[in-house]
């Protein structure tokens, strides 16, 4: 029996410390608190534009929040999961699920004190920035060792369902967010973000309550490196690079657009904006999980359908200037996240061959492993590679699933 063969069953001690009923609770939990970190990103998307117009930011000054929070979180992230290797799951799921409150109060906090007057200029634009930026380096934390925690818990077979779980909870949350901060922000605001701390703060302390973790995380043995700029990934690495580059640039601009070409204040602006996002939510949600699933389309066909989509959606809002049109627009370029996702994980497995001697996981998460991946590995998961399922594949014990 080969010693590096990874179980397909999660280990017996595991299971033996924590009943069905606990591990479904756990997972539950889990999957709540994704809900939220999805609800977190959709808020801002909707709400901080027109206030940084209240505020008298430029569209670069609040783009560039955006970005430095993005970026943060994109060096940070796999780096929280190198060290939950380490040291179990649970304590960086409540740092990252402190990091998700503490940064959204004072983010809040911080724009409630640039409305009243007590800040402006430059110290309050570093304010905004550095409270924001704190969401990025530790509120990342949570994502990658929830997601960990899932993959140390569940059987081969049950583990890529358990992750799909994960990314369609958070998806469920950004279909949430714009609806619940146009909602809180009739109260005041920076009411969303008040609100949506709350909320975190509620899910740390059920995570610190209920959560259990009575041992260490799953070691799996290494399977062999796959370069970054190999040339089978590269093709499919820079479609999604692009089309991500593509989906971010209108969403995180669409509530200036409602305020410059639709002509909205910036008091109503988040209530309309709120429309659009959550048709564009629920859209890429149906054909993701509905349409894709049914139609079992080739993935280069996706691949084509899914930037004719998005083209068609953003050429129809910068053609109109009603709100019903743009909200159509919207859904339409939301949609195609949809069918680009399933394609960013079938594609790669056709580019298999007897050279491999085992099977890579670009998402480390899947094999319980959620940071032991370099940056390599942290790219790599937006080509979705997964180990191929092709009859001529060499035996599955050589694989690290």
């Amino acid at each position: 029996m080969d010693p590096h063969a990874p179980s397909s069953a999660p280990d017996a001690s595991a299971r033996a410390v924590t009943s069905p009923l606990q591990r479904r609770i756990a997972i539950m939990l889990l999957l709540v608190g994704a809900v939220c970190a999805g609800m977190g990103q959709t808020i801002v998307f909707s709400v901080l534009p027109p206030l940084g117009r209240e505020l008298g930011l430029s569209n670069f000054q609040v783009g560039a929040i955006f970005a430095i929070s993005a970026s943060a979180w994109v060096f940070c992230g796999p780096r929280w999961g190198k060290m939950s290797d380490r040291r179990g799951r649970k304590p960086f799921i409540l740092i990252g699920l402190f990091g998700f409150t503490f940064s959204t109060t004072l983010f809040g906090a911080s724009l409630a004190l640039g409305l009243a007057g007590v800040l402006s200029g430059l110290p309050l634009y570093v304010l905004i920035v550095a409270m924001r930026s704190l969401y990025g380096l530790i509120g990342s934390a949570s994502p990658p060792a929830a997601q960990a925690y899932i993959a140390d818990r569940t059987s081969k077979r049950e583990r890529t369902a358990g992750i799909a779980s994960f990314s369609a909870a958070f998806g469920f949350g950004a279909m949430l967010g714009p609806g619940f901060g146009a909602a809180t922000s009739l109260i005041g605001p920076a009411a969303p973000f008040y609100a949506a701390a709350a909320i975190g703060a509620v899910m740390l302390a059920a995570v610190y309550f209920f959560l259990p973790e009575r041992t260490g995380p799953k070691q799996h043995s290494r399977s062999v490196n796959v370069r970054l700029l190999d040339a089978r990934l590269v093709p499919f690495f820079l479609f999604a690079l692009s089309f991500g580059i593509i989906n971010a640039i209108p969403m995180q601009a669409i509530a200036f657009y409602f305020i410059d070409r639709l002509g909205y204040s910036t008091a109503d602006a988040p209530h309309y904006v709120s429309i659009g996002l959550t048709a564009g939510a629920v859209c890429s949600l149906f054909s993701q999980l509905i349409v894709v699933q049914r139609l079992h389309l080739p993935p280069a066909t996706l691949m084509r359908i899914a930037p004719a989509l998005m083209g068609a959606g953003h050429c129809l809002i910068f053609l109109t200037d009603h709100l019903w049109p743009v909200v159509i627009g919207m859904s339409g370029a939301a949609s195609a996240r949809g069918w680009r996702c399933p394609r960013r994980r079938r594609r790669p497995r056709l580019l298999w061959n007897r050279r491999n001697k085992a099977a890579p996981s670009a998402s480390p998460v899947l094999s319980g492993r959620s940071g032991s991946s370099s940056r390599r590995w942290s790219a790599l998961r937006f080509t979705g590679w997964r180990p191929p399922r092709l009859s001529c594949s060499p035996p599955l014990r050589r694989s690290r699933f």
